[in-house]
């Protein structure tokens, strides 16, 4: 019985990631053309708006997943999931009916607060399973991937024949649903929910050593995933090869996806064998190599082959990040714990993108490469050094 709920909820917990994936990034392919429908701008105001509108949903997310996290420790994983569907649900409705630049902003904004779905997923799977943590995370982790592959296809290809006001409608229906499937199909272990019993006095994760380092190496995860994405377009173009630009930073973009959904629960499986760190220590350190060939690619199909092995490479350390936190956290902590890892995946979404755009207008895209491979190969050795330290 133990067993078929937790399915229950896993199947739950995995299509319900995927459709608030699908929702926050439906917009990626008509957010400009949206940003410029509301108003009279200038492409320099369209292209400012269009950056802050994506971004404020990251950085109000990063600032409450650790209070999400907290609060499901409290009253238990099925109020949290309820609450950031119900939320999307509210908000993805009104930035249907949105009709002002600022209005799209506050509401992106509120997409970030009010959501959380993904977090209190993996929370509540964390919560309940009993072994192979590194596996049920890649399958949790698997979904979101799919998810972010899956929502910018469906945006750019239904706005052709909706509107962009028609997909934001359809993506609010298919969160109903959700909201549905948790209300009624997913529960809570008992045990999951002490309530008032549970200690608030332990330092924050973020400050504790034994955390620390995992922390940082979820946001690496994110700077080394998403921070060429906003340059793409610029890179390919300089690149020889028989697609257009657009046909070519799409083909690279989900390359990599497609790797990490692949990766993701082999990944985790292999550490549930082996252990966590010896396989993020080659995760980060297979990805410091494959960013380092970025700089010598001169063809796109060479690139599209170099991101698929990058996501294949790195596409399992969040379930493996996650897995060991579980592990090395106390059960009644571990929403909070996981809060702050999501917390830490959001700061690298904005920093890496950020960062990239600095570096390249600084000293060229090639760099950009240079300093996401140093940052990966940073994590692998702090890995090393840590299984070393370890076994001695």
């Amino acid at each position: 019985m133990g067993d078929t709920r937790f399915s229950t909820n896993l199947a739950i917990c995995c299509f319900g990631s995927f459709i608030n994936i699908v929702a926050m990034t439906v917009f990626m392919p008509f957010l400009p053309a949206y940003v410029e429908s509301l108003g009279d701008y200038s492409p320099d105001q369209v292209y400012v708006a269009s950056a802050a509108c994506y971004a404020v949903t990251f950085l109000t997310a990063a600032v409450l997943a650790p209070v999400w996290g907290r609060l499901a420790d409290r009253y238990g994983s099925k109020p949290n999931l309820i609450r950031a569907s119900c939320g999307m649900f509210v908000c993805m409705s009104l930035i249907a009916l949105a009709d002002s630049v600022w209005q799209l902003f506050l509401l992106r904004a509120l997409v970030g607060a009010a959501g959380g779905y993904t977090s209190g997923a993996a929370i509540l799977v964390a919560q309940q399973s009993r072994t192979h943590s590194g596996f049920t995370q890649g399958l949790l982790a698997s979904s979101v991937l799919l998810g972010s592959l899956a929502g910018p296809a469906i945006g750019g290809f239904l706005a052709v024949g909706i509107g962009m006001r028609g997909v934001i409608a359809i993506t609010s229906a298919l969160i109903l649903v959700n909201v549905i499937a948790t209300l009624g199909l997913t529960s809570d272990r008992p045990e999951a929910v002490p309530g008032h019993a549970r200690s608030c006095t332990r330092p924050s994760p973020a400050l504790d050593g034994r955390y620390a380092g995992l922390l940082v190496a979820a946001a690496a995860v994110m700077i080394v995933s998403v921070s060429i994405e906003p340059i793409i377009y610029a890179y390919v173009s300089t690149l020889q090869g028989g697609q257009t630009p657009f046909a070519a930073a799409g083909l690279a973009l989900s390359a990599m996806a497609l790797g990490s959904v692949v990766s993701s629960s082999i990944a985790g499986r292999l550490a549930d064998r082996i252990g966590y760190e010896r396989v993020l220590a080659a995760a980060f350190g297979l990805s410091a190599v494959w960013l380092v060939a970025h700089v010598f690619v001169d063809r796109s199909s060479t690139l599209v082959v170099l991101r698929c092995l990058l996501g294949l490479s790195i596409g399992g350390a969040l379930p493996c990040i996650r897995a060991r936190l579980k592990q090395i956290s106390d059960p009644a902590g571990i929403g909070r714990v996981i809060g702050w890892s999501t917390s830490a995946q959001y700061v690298g979404q904005v920093a890496g993108p950020l960062g990239a755009g600095l570096i390249a207008a600084a000293v060229g895209i090639p760099a950009v490469f240079l300093a996401s491979a140093a940052v990966s190969a940073l994590v692998a050795l702090g890995f090393v050094t840590r299984g070393l330290h370890d076994s001695a």
